[in-house]
């Protein structure tokens, strides 16, 4: 039975399933999670040193896989105002030209880009997506790409700074239906709905013809488990951006991304890195 009860001022309660792993097994296990809940998930610092927490919400019961070493909580969170919970922790975010602002903040200009802070993965609060934000924001600088692809678009925030920085036509995909929504419903807050074409399905498995940008903020399970689709989709001379990695991640993209691809850049924020890299036909090594 589900349970979507609410207290006296009509918040829902939800279930809160928050899963403790060491991080040594952190990679294995996000991959797991993603799979099953691609709707995104929150990361926080174990309780312990050595260990990540990984949290699930959802107004229905959560049913997560039996996994090793993993510590699993079950809780119900009563009567959260989510719109206030949104309001207290998104704050303006600026790459270079582009300022991120949520629905509620005045805007400055026409350059803002709305976004609407979500249950789907991608506000540009974790350091993963503001790396990549940084990196879109570079490539449209250094490329003038006409077109751009975004795998596992979450709410399209990197498809859509893209477009507000000056690329005419995105594609994005996404394999949860609802983060999907999010980023139709985002491009049109912008105006921007008749430039980006969103897609729900899984990415190995699509057909795309070749773009001089390719952007996936995924993580290291999905990228390596992706990346001949990946070197499909950029264009010959593109550039296809990674983000969602961890710094001992690395030697694993290298072994998927070898030869025929050149490293133009590489940023780091906390634990996390970010790739630009080149497709080239000089069998370039990173």
């Amino acid at each position: 039975m589900t349970d979507n009860t609410s207290d006296e001022s009509g918040r829902s309660s939800l279930n809160e399933v928050s899963l403790t792993v060491p991080t040594g097994e952190a990679e294995s296990v996000l991959g797991e999670l993603l799979v099953r809940f691609p709707g995104g998930l929150e990361e926080r610092k174990g309780p312990e040193p050595g260990t990540i927490t990984y949290v699930l919400y959802s107004t229905e019961p959560i049913r997560v896989p039996d996994l090793p070493g993993v510590h699993v909580r079950r809780r119900r969170v009563p009567g959260v105002d989510w719109t206030e919970q949104a309001r207290q922790h998104f704050h303006p975010l600026e790459r270079g030209s582009l300022r991120i602002i949520a629905p509620w903040m005045d805007r400055r200009d026409s350059a803002d880009l709305v976004i609407e802070p979500g249950m789907a993965f991608g506000t540009g609060g974790h350091e993963s997506t503001r790396l990549a934000l940084g990196a879109v924001a570079a490539a449209v600088e250094e490329m003038n790409p006409d077109s751009l692809l975004d795998v596992g678009c979450g709410t399209a925030i990197l498809s859509l700074a893209g477009l507000r920085l000056g690329v005419k036509r995105a594609r994005a995909c996404d394999l949860d239906p609802a983060a999907a929504a999010a980023a139709r419903n985002n491009a049109e807050a912008n105006g921007l709905m008749d430039r980006l074409s969103v897609d729900v399905g899984d990415f190995m498995e699509a057909e795309y013809p070749p773009f001089p940008l390719v952007v996936a903020n995924l993580n290291a399970p999905l990228i390596t488990a992706g990346a001949e689709a990946l070197d499909r989709f950029t264009a010959a001379g593109g550039m296809l951006i990674l983000s969602g990695i961890y710094r001992e991640q690395m030697d694993r993209i290298r072994d998927a991304f070898g030869c025929g691809w050149r490293e133009i850049a590489r940023t780091s924020e906390g634990d996390w890195v970010c790739l630009r890299l080149c497709r080239e036909d000089d069998l370039l090594a990173l």
